[in-house]
């Protein structure tokens, strides 16, 4: 009761006092003794999210951490989705587009039924925002390396797989796979108005 009244005081702008009451229920569970913790999980998702809003990034990062780590000891699906998809819009909101779809796109992906849920609707929504801001952030590279370095060979490749090189891009959407053996070596981009379509630079 008290982790609801506090989400609906932060929502009033009285953060302070949710986070007292957020803390005063995390110093009750984990008292010795104490066996309730069905819900610590979103407990301690809820002090992130606190956190978060005074813009403490470092603690709000600690505890949705330890809200993820007792959710999976819990194999509460339902909790870590929740989890992940408030740290991943921390994260988006930080620039980290790549880190939050590695974190959230897995968790999500285990669901097979209960699509019509907000949780997961909110997740699918993230999901397509952090794609779509990769996929300009590709772009932006394109233009770069294709100005720079003209008249390299470029092979076709199935959306942006592997995408490593000089550039820095780091790796995107591992379930993915080329349609050939992809080089150690340049960055995948698109060229064309066909989102299956993706060239390799370099």
């Amino acid at each position: 009761m008290k982790a609801f009244l506090a989400e609906a005081m932060a929502l009033t702008g009285n953060i302070d006092n949710a986070l007292e009451l957020i803390d005063e229920t995390i110093a009750q569970i984990e008292r010795p003794g104490w066996e309730e913790r069905l819900v610590y999980a979103e407990i301690l998702r809820l002090k992130g999210w606190l956190l978060s809003l005074k813009g403490d990034v470092a603690d709000a990062e600690r505890s949705y951490f330890a809200s993820l780590d007792w959710a999976r000891r819990q194999q509460a699906k339902s909790w870590e989705l929740r989890t992940a998809t408030s740290l991943a819009r921390l994260w988006q909101s930080q620039g980290k587009r790549q880190k939050a779809y590695g974190l959230l796109a897995p968790v999500y992906d285990w669901f097979t039924e209960g699509f019509d849920t907000r949780d997961l609707q909110e997740a699918k929504s993230l999901l397509a925002e952090l794609r779509l801001g990769t996929e300009h952030i590709l772009l932006a590279l394109a233009d770069v390396a294709s100005a720079s370095r003209p008249g390299r060979p470029a092979g076709m490749y199935h959306k942006p797989w592997d995408a490593v090189g000089e550039v820095g891009v780091g790796r995107l959407f591992p379930e993915m796979t080329p349609r050939q053996p992809a080089p150690t070596f340049g960055l995948k981009v698109r060229f064309t108005d066909d989102p299956g379509v993706w060239r390799q630079i370099g």
